[in-house]
């Protein structure tokens, strides 16, 4: 008997934290762009709040802009298109307050 797969996600986003982390971030995205499916969004919550990680994220959707296009068809909330949201944090909220606000982000 087949089996039946669920359907597919139609907004599937990714959260990040991190703080301090610059050169683990850019592996990261390296192998982000191996992913065979395209996320909706890619939401960075910066806990540093850091313009060296502004600046990488800006050139990480840039990137994935060239790899898999702009995501015309599901704008946010905002009507923004751009798949990577940076998400800088005023404090440090640690790992649990970084995936809440990112949550909320991409949630919103």
């Amino acid at each position: 008997m087949p089996s039946t797969l669920p359907a597919p996600i139609d907004k599937l986003a990714i959260v990040v934290v991190t703080y301090k982390r610059q050169e683990l971030l850019a592996n990261l995205f390296d192998s982000m762009t191996e992913l065979t499916a395209a996320p909706w969004r890619i939401v960075i919550v910066d806990n540093e709040n850091s313009r060296e990680t502004e600046a990488m994220c800006s050139a990480f959707n840039e990137r994935l802009a060239n790899l898999w296009g702009i995501d015309t068809e599901q704008p946010d909330a905002q009507g923004g298109t751009d798949r990577v949201i940076y998400a800088p944090q005023l404090e440090n909220g640690g790992g649990a307050g970084g995936f809440s606000a990112g949550t909320k982000c991409a949630y919103d």
